[in-house]
C-alpha cells in the first residue's frame, strides 16, 4: 500500500480547515483574547499554505511551492507568537 500525497494534503488542509472555523466562532465570545487571535489567523495562513501546496501539480511549479512554504513558515510562527502570549501572557519577541 502506497500513500497518496495529494489525498495526504487534502486531509491536512481539510482538518486545518475544520481547525480554523472552530477557532473563528470561539473568537466571537473571547475577542478581546490576542493569543486566540493570533492563532486563528496563523491557522487561516496555513490553510491558505496547504491549499497552495495541494494544487502544486495545477499552479506554476516554483511559484506555488515558494508562497505555499512561505505561508506555511508565516503560520508556524504565528502559531508560536500565540503560544508565547497564552503562556507568558505578554507581547511577545519582534522577530516573532
Amino acid at each position: 500500500m502506497t500513500l497518496d500525497i495529494p489525498t495526504l494534503f487534502i486531509t491536512l488542509t481539510l482538518g486545518f480547515l475544520l481547525l480554523v472555523a472552530e477557532l473563528t466562532v470561539a473568537l466571537r465570545a473571547w475577542a478581546r483574547d490576542a493569543s486566540l487571535r493570533d492563532w486563528t489567523a496563523g491557522g487561516w495562513v496555513m490553510v491558505l499554505g496547504l491549499a497552495i501546496s495541494t494544487a502544486r501539480g495545477h499552479l506554476p511549479e516554483v511559484p506555488a511551492i515558494v508562497v505555499g512554504n512561505t505561508a506555511l513558515f508565516i503560520g508556524s510562527l504565528m502559531f508560536s507568537q500565540a503560544i508565547y502570549r497564552f503562556i507568558h501572557n505578554a507581547q511577545p519577541w519582534r522577530w516573532l
